[in-house]
């Protein structure tokens, strides 16, 4: 038996598991509490106690547990903690975003609305008590959980011209109603920006102490000069710095504990903490290309190729100890970090330009000599060493040894990574990722207090640890030339960073997210939504059940407002009733957010609906047209007719006066033709065309609209006064609702009975159905994959692909006058052919929309999915045998070595409503994997 641990954030929490004679207490990060269960002197030693009963009393101050035994004996449970519990609501919401509330009190105010069993009941049963909705008193929310349930509809492009597309997604319900753009990467917080004189090369941030907190100057190079700027409330020049500001420099750093250093083409200058200044100058005409240090070390490569290794000595002084001429000049340097306790690092990274990264020693017995060589496939341009605690054991790894990484980025636009042997520098574990078109330059920085990584290519990257494991994420932000961490009182950790002729100060937020969301608010429920490709505009219909219009609302609170005046100005506050924060419910009640205490509700009759054309760039709304006489949007798409007059038009398939219960019914259906004016802005209304049933689908189709009027699929022409209908098929069986086309065939899905497969013969004006579904599926979302294949999910939780044989699909093409689908017999009371499920996947949530899409330059398409709980997920199709084989030994090794805690066998959670189909295909590409990239 488990008992829940009341608690909060001081407070104990967890679970007590009562077993066999003992009771446990468990909790994440505590060591596990025991305590013996008592039993009666004349029990028998081989029989156990179980505890069969439980209940947890609670005060205001106190709590504690009774348990009982199966002997029926009831035993009282203290558990001792340090610390005031503090008690927190969760708040899982079925439509939008999930809160975390505090209790402030526990809500026992005498002069509030309330119910009793004192009332009086009246002739009619019961007397109403009413009250009204006021602002949070009780409770404080704390933090927020971002959420997308549910996915009314998803489509995945690239509006922003980006480097990855972005996910748009229409979610919510009612007053909670939102469109989300979903972009890869941690988002930033830009806390300041300042333009500069010219576009600098460089930019770092240097304490004057080791033990300071916070960071002293900021120091950005140009290609000439050097300006040093002062953290301190304001960031402003100084000139007293001693820093050499009449050239650029290559690095600035903490020397020592308490000594600055510049490297500059020419020499080294070390500035101590008295202001004395020591600097070091390059022999000959020889000048410093690159510069490799920590706090302990430096070393410096000269033109030609030679490298100088300097120590600091027991007096802080900056001394030179070894010299060694490399084969050709260096590309780039990295000593790794000191240890701790340690004097010094053992490892150099050197980067050359052929190819090659070398492992060279500081140690005094074979300074600069060769640990170990790793080739790469193109030229480093920058070298970066970074420590990464392990992710086992412990908190974080925190008990555990850092393992040493070597990160190259080289000029192929690659990240480079391999773990560095700490004993004998031996490079092993080599990992490579593409970042981006420009050579990844790597610089070292802070998040969550330990050490990090930015990788600057054609978009930021930031690698860091994360609940114990390294994660490599973009970051959405623009292209930036060089970054340093930055600390000051108002910003603890940031990163400064120079971009074009902006320098920039921004911090990074909701570390360990995959995507970073825009969230733009809606009228009504959204529904579905199209692109519009040329303008790259964004067109959503949404509607409401039971629901006032917009105006209607705003004409319901005006009146409130007004009577409120009317009631203040008459009688005082006689008649209104105070809060216990002394504000008035009339005033509080004009102030609640509609997104949290919802929209008035209307008859169940009634519907509102709009149109609204988004600019997702500037979240704007350019047109929104209300739709009137009880009408309500259910699909939308935009079409090209021959007629060429008006270019692309925006076909709204609507419905009048549609009730579900107790019979489903309608007045009527629609389809609406827009065309758009002022530059795609706006939408002007040509006609509606009046169709006996809901057009739950229109798609275009070889210069006409396709569109399914309930079960009847038909073909529009574009007239002037009305749509022209062309031919219809009303053979499906059920209801239409997802239509898709590729050349001359059409895929239909129906809502009950999975997909058919038709054929248009524009000779005959016929629309011939030849293959369908053998299995009834209630569908819920389809998207169409090649010539043969199309993907659907039903409302069990599946998603499954049904593919026409290669046989059928030949035959059928072959037959060039189509007499053979005229006049073939159906089977199964349906088409003559049927389409097999060649790959079956459960995935424990109803799927809401499919689409085929890349997510990344270059990558390979893969099916994504948004579900009713507000995931989304990609199904990834294996591209050869041995990761089909690799895939179905894990599943195979995890149903051995980690059954189910239900006992379950593993394949149930593969397919609850159809067996597994197809782990092993002999066609790899026909097996895929599952992966879910963002949801709860």
């Amino acid at each position: 038996m488990l008992v829940t641990v009341p608690g909060g954030a001081d407070g104990p929490s967890g679970l007590l598991v009562c077993c066999d004679n003992f009771v446990l207490y468990r909790n994440q990060g505590h060591p596990e509490v025991r305590a013996v269960i008592p039993r009666r002197v004349d029990l028998p030693a081989e029989r156990g106690v179980l505890i069969v009963a439980a209940a947890t009393h609670r005060q205001k101050s106190l709590f504690f547990f009774l348990l009982q035994t199966e002997y029926g004996d009831i035993f009282k449970v203290d558990l001792d903690h340090h610390g005031d519990t503090v008690s927190f609501l969760f708040a899982a919401s079925e439509f939008g975003n999930h809160a975390l509330y505090q209790f402030r009190d526990i809500g026992r105010d005498v002069d509030v609305e309330s119910s009793s069993a004192t009332l009086m009941e009246t002739e009619e049963g019961f007397q109403p008590v009413f009250f009204q909705p006021r602002a949070l008193k009780n409770l404080v929310r704390i933090d927020e959980i971002e959420s997308l349930m549910p996915i009314m509809d998803m489509r995945i492009a690239n509006l922003f011209d980006e480097e990855t597309p972005q996910v748009y997604t229409a979610c919510g319900r009612g007053s909670r109603s939102t469109l989300r753009i979903l972009r890869p990467g941690l988002a930033i917080s830009e806390m300041a920006r300042s333009m500069l004189p010219a576009e600098p090369i460089a930019v770092w941030t240097v304490k004057k102490n080791i033990n300071d907190m916070f960071d002293a100057y900021i120091v950005v190079s140009f290609a000439n000069v050097t300006l040093v700027l002062s953290i301190g409330e304001t960031i402003e020049e100084v000139s007293d710095s001693q820093f050499l500001d009449t050239t650029h420099s290559l690095a600035v750093s903490l020397l020592g504990e308490d000594s600055l250093m510049q490297v500059h083409p020419n020499g080294i200058r070390h500035i101590r903490e008295d202001g004395r200044v020591n600097e070091w100058r390059t022999p000959g005409k020889k000048t410093i290309t690159k510069v490799g240090s920590n706090r302990l070390q430096v070393v410096i490569a000269l033109s030609g190729g030679e490298l100088i290794y300097f120590e600091m000595d027991m007096t802080g002084q900056l001394m030179e100890v070894e010299k060694q001429d490399m084969s050709g000049d260096v590309a780039c340097l990295a000593i790794a970090p000191v240890p701790e306790g340690r004097q010094r690092s053992r490892f150099l990274a050197v980067g050359s330009y052929d190819n090659t990264i070398r492992i060279l020693s500081l140690d005094p017995d074979d300074c600069l000599q060769p640990l170990s060589v790793q080739s790469v496939s193109s030229a480093p341009e920058s070298l970066l060493f970074l420590e990464v605690q392990a992710s086992v054991g412990g908190e974080d790894g925190a008990d555990y040894p850092a393992n040493l990484f070597l990160n190259a980025g080289l000029q192929n636009g690659v990240l480079f990574r391999t773990n560095v042997d700490m004993v004998t520098g031996q490079l092993s574990d080599t990992r490579s990722r593409f970042l981006g078109l420009r050579p990844p330059k790597l610089f070292p920085c802070i998040v969550s207090h330990r050490q990090a990584m930015l990788c600057l290519s054609s978009r930021p990257w930031l690698g860091y640890i994360h609940q114990g494991h390294f994660l490599l994420t973009p970051l959405s932000c623009d292209t930036l030339e060089s970054a340093a961490s930055f600390s000051s009182d108002q910003c603890s950790e940031g990163v400064v960073a120079v971009a074009g002729d902006a320098l920039r100060i921004f911090t990074i937020e909701r570390l360990g997210e995959t995507f970073n969301e825009t969230s733009i608010p809606l009228r009504y429920t959204p529904r579905k939504f199209v692109i519009l490709p040329k303008k790259k505009y964004l067109a959503v219909i949404e509607s409401d059940k039971g629901a006032f219009s917009a105006e209607q609302r705003e004409a319901a609170k005006k009146e409130c407002l007004e009577a409120a005046g009317a009631a203040e100005n008459g009688n005082g506050n006689g008649n209104q009733m105070e809060n216990g924060d002394g504000q008035e419910d009339g005033e509080e009640s004009n102030t609640l957010p509609d997104e949290q205490y919802g929209y008035p509700k209307a008859e169940s009759e009634k519907w509102v609906s709009c149109i609204r054309i988004l600019d997702p760039r500037s979240t704007d709304t350019t047109c929104l047209l209300e739709l009137q006489d009880n009408e309500a949007a259910v699909s939308i798409c935009t079409v090209n007719f021959h007629d060429k007059e008006h270019g692309t038009l925006l076909a709204v398939g609507t419905t009048k006066g549609l009730q579900f219960w107790p019979k489903r019914s309608l007045a009527s259906g629609f389809i609406h033709i827009y065309k758009f004016v002022n530059e795609g802005k706006s939408l002007e209304l040509l006609h509606k065309t009046q169709v006996e049933e809901v057009p739950l689908s229109l798609c275009q189709f070889q210069g006409r609209l396709l569109a399914g009027v309930g079960s009847v699929l038909r073909l529009y022409d574009l007239g002037k006064r009305k749509l022209l209908r062309k031919c219809e098929n009303k053979l499906f069986p059920r209801t239409i609702v997802s239509i898709h086309t590729y050349r001359d065939r059409i895929y239909v899905g129906d809502m009950q009975e999975s997909f058919h497969y038709c054929k248009y013969r524009r000779d005959e004006n016929q629309l011939y159905i030849f293959a369908d579904d053998s299995v009834p599926r209630w569908l819920t979302a389809a998207n169409h994959i090649d010539f043969d294949t199309m993907a659907g999910a039903d409302k069990f939780g599946n998603i499954y692909f049904a593919r026409l044989p290669q046989d059928l699909s030949d035959e059928i093409e072959e037959d060039p006058t189509g007499g053979k689908i005229k006049w073939e017999q159906g089977k199964l009371n349906g088409a003559p052919n049927k389409v097999e499920e060649i790959v079956q996947f459960h995935v424990g949530d109803v799927v809401t929309c499919l689409q085929k899409a890349s997510l990344i330059p270059g990558g390979g398409e893969c099916l994504i999915y948004g579900t009713v709980m507000g995931s989304v997920g990609a199904l990834l199709a294996f591209t050869s045998r041995e990761d089909v084989d690799f895939f179905s030994h894990l599943e195979m090794h995890l149903r051995q070595e980690h059954p189910p805690l239900c006992g379950r066998d593993h394949m149930a959670y593969r397919s609850a409503y159809f067996p597994v189909k197809e782990l092993q295909n002999e066609n790899p590409t026909e097996s895929f994997k599952i992966r879910v990239v963002k949801g709860h």
